[in-house]
């Protein structure tokens, strides 16, 4: 029998609404999105290139 702690028997509730946003705010939760969404290939180039540098470093001791 596996045993969990407290932490892990803790049970979420969640609930699924549907907002109706006025024009104004669509416009500024789109403009949030696409911030969002810039920052995160940023760091996910960011992180390509450590992985391929780090990559290339190897390569080179190992020659």
């Amino acid at each position: 029998m596996i045993k969990f702690s407290k932490a892990e028997q803790l049970m979420l509730l969640t609930y699924k609404v549907e907002i109706e946003p006025t024009e104004k705010q669509a416009w500024q939760i789109d403009c949030h999105i696409g911030g969002s969404r810039w920052a995160y290939n940023l760091f996910l180039d960011i992180n390509r290139q450590r992985y391929e540098l780090r990559l290339l470093l190897f390569e080179c001791v190992f020659l």
